[in-house]
């Protein structure tokens, strides 16, 4: 699902929001698009996407948007086929008091009863504190439960994840805030309610204050036992010169159900994230499916265009071991991306995870929207399926840079480093004339995967890709096939 501005009269300041639903294969390729026409026919702009799977062909979807000279905000229930962009069914949600803001939930679908359950924190227009409030939804998108919840002194924000625990109880997870002197101070909450829609229990982990800095910087996903997973960022300036500085070294966090015991801590000895000023966070995480860990993606950006937005990416094993940290950048090191978005990382049937956003494009001020299809390793798709050992003999022949697929169909192939230290150097396609059909100016970095883009209409046949820098001179043959 994703959105996209209409101008009315050519106007940039007359604009609304169409938003649209496309479907891919697992290669990319785009199978149908199609607008989703909202009953409300007043929107102006559609704000988030949070999806519930009812099976293989139906999703819920949440969305939620501004109406009215944005002075409110509505949030509306979808259910769709996914196969072909059909709405099924659709409701608006009862509007209890005015809101200003969202925090947006993901939920929970009974498949025996066909209710629909999800959680959902909004800060009164009128006042300074989030609340949270659950539904229950019956087979017709009818609300037949409801909880309302709040924390005195606190703004309560939830996040993606509803975690569904022993004797029927469903647990939420989030961020708990209150301003102290100018500065927010943080903690995660651990939210319980039982089978009657019945508060069972809230813990606050107030332990963990400075593991929470935005809203945004917190992800988290269950395991089959119903602990939670967590990813967060710990901000370690001790004496903070102002509420924009900020240093954030990556945690991912195990906790029991309720949250009351936390069963490991990882740290990634990744490069910090550093700097004064306006930014935003996003995270994602996945568990995989095949019992190596959980893949943590977060992203990082400044939200001006002085600043280039990456995303960085850590493993852990389910025993809490840090096992790797890349960073990606999604439209390449040679393509400057001042901001970004993410959103949730999605487990395919392939040992895979797939996730999406969009991309600012500093030359233009315009936002590309990317899709990334990555496995086990964080490398993406096709490439990458062996794993680069730091303890290799150094006697042993390693190539320099490994190229899939090969033979090559498509427009697009995936150079896998297995050498280097950061030396720059020059990466140049030829043909066996010594034509340069391609050429780019990189650094190396070991175990780092990068992304060649091949001219549109480039002839089949046999070609060189050659790497020069100052150590090394390596070339090897790629086959075009069309």
């Amino acid at each position: 699902m994703g959105e996209y501005p209409t101008y009315q009269e050519g106007d940039s300041s007359k604009y609304r929001i169409q938003n649209i639903m496309l479907r891919f294969d697992y290669n990319g390729n785009l199978i149908f698009q199609k607008k989703i026409i909202e009953p409300d026919s007043t929107i102006l702009k559609i704000y988030a996407y949070p999806s519930i799977k009812k099976n293989d062909s139906i999703y819920f979807f949440h969305l939620l948007y501004y109406k009215n000279e944005f002075t409110w905000l509505r949030r509306v229930i979808f259910e769709i086929n996914i196969r072909n962009g059909e709405i099924l069914k659709s409701k608006h949600l009862p509007k209890y008091e005015e809101f200003d803001y969202y925090s947006m939930g993901g939920g929970y679908y009974e498949s025996s009863s066909g209710s629909l359950v999800f959680p959902t924190a909004a800060n009164l227009a009128n006042g300074n504190e989030d609340i949270l409030f659950v539904f229950e939804l019956d087979s017709n998108l009818n609300v037949v439960n409801k909880l309302k919840y709040e924390y005195p002194g606190y703004d309560l924000f939830i996040y993606k994840a509803v975690n569904v625990t022993q004797k029927g109880k469903l647990g939420f997870t989030g961020t708990m805030q209150r301003i102290i002197s100018k500065y927010y101070q943080k903690f995660p909450v651990f939210i319980q309610i039982d089978s009657n829609f019945q508060l069972s229990s809230v813990v606050v982990r107030k332990d963990l204050e400075k593991f929470i800095y935005r809203a945004e910087n917190f992800s988290p996903t269950v395991d089959e036992d119903g602990n939670w997973v967590v990813l967060m960022s710990k901000d370690t300036i001790e004496n903070r010169p102002d509420s924009n500085s900020l240093n954030a070294v990556p945690y991912i966090m195990k906790f029991s159900p309720r949250g009351d015991s936390m069963m490991w801590s990882c740290k990634f000895q990744h490069p910090h994230f550093q700097f004064n000023g306006f930014f935003y966070f996003h995270f994602a995480m996945g568990r995989c499916t095949d019992g190596s860990g959980y893949i943590a993606m977060e992203m990082i950006s400044r939200g001006t265009q002085d600043s280039t937005a990456y995303i960085r990416m850590f493993k852990a094993s389910e025993r809490g071991d840090s096992l790797w940290s890349r960073n990606l950048y999604i439209l390449g090191p040679e393509e400057k991306t001042w901001y970004s978005e993410l959103n949730p990382i999605v487990a395919t049937p392939f040992n895979s995870f797939v996730t999406q956003g969009s991309a600012g494009i500093d030359r233009t001020g315009q936002f590309r929207p990317w899709l990334v299809h990555f496995d086990y390793h964080g490398c993406i798709i096709p490439g990458c399926h062996l794993s680069v050992s730091v303890e290799e003999e150094e006697e042993k022949i390693v190539p320099v840079l490994e190229v899939y697929p090969n033979p090559a169909t498509g427009n697009e192939l995936y150079v896998l480093s297995r050498a280097g230290e950061g030396q720059s150097g020059l990466l140049e396609l030829r043909d066996l004339n010594g034509l340069i059909i391609y050429q780019q100016r990189m650094e190396l970095h070991r175990g780092a995967q990068y992304m060649v883009m091949l001219p549109e209409g480039l002839s089949a046949g046999v070609y060189v890709l050659q790497w020069q820098d100052g150590l090394r001179n390596f070339n090897t043959k790629v086959n075009i096939v069309r």
